[in-house]
């Protein structure tokens, strides 16, 4: 059985509820052991992408901020553009029997993290080939340039 998310803080001594409702959420679980995966929230209290799936998102931000091309607006336009191009697609149907292709979820109940994987080095290549650089590496290097010069602080 799935539960909703409940919001805790961690510091110096441990974790604890965020509030008072967390508390309360706490205290309805029946005892016993559970598998708790963590996840940072962001200032909007929406969660934190992290990993490749952080990256993929972080890769076409880079991306529609360095074209000028149709279909790479914003980080949303360019993640359904990349996906398109690379046939993630499933058809969508219309009531008069036609059809469109749309972009597939890469969320991670539809895609699991090998076929991700797969996914996101077939749109690194398509990235390089259409566009001259593969914004995902442009991202990492920037943030580790980023991290050098806090430390020099």
């Amino acid at each position: 059985m799935t539960r909703a998310p409940i919001g805790m803080t961690v510091d110096n001594r441990g974790v604890h509820a965020l509030d008072a409702y967390a508390q309360e959420q706490l205290a309805a679980l029946p005892h016993g052991t559970y598998n708790v995966r963590f996840a940072r929230m962001t200032a909007k209290g929406k969660e934190e992408r992290e990993g490749m799936r952080g990256l993929w998102w972080a890769g076409c931000d880079m991306l529609s901020q360095n074209t000028e091309r149709w279909g790479y607006a914003d980080k949303r336009q360019a993640h359904n553009t990349i996906l398109t191009a690379i046939g993630y697609t499933r058809p969508r149907y219309r009531m008069d029997g036609s059809f469109e292709l749309i972009p597939v979820s890469t969320a991670e109940e539809a895609m699991d993290d090998a076929e991700f994987a797969i996914m996101q080095e077939r749109a690194r290549a398509f990235a390089v080939r259409e566009h001259g650089f593969d914004p995902w590496e442009m991202w990492v290097q920037e943030q580790e340039i980023a991290q050098a010069m806090r430390q020099r602080q």
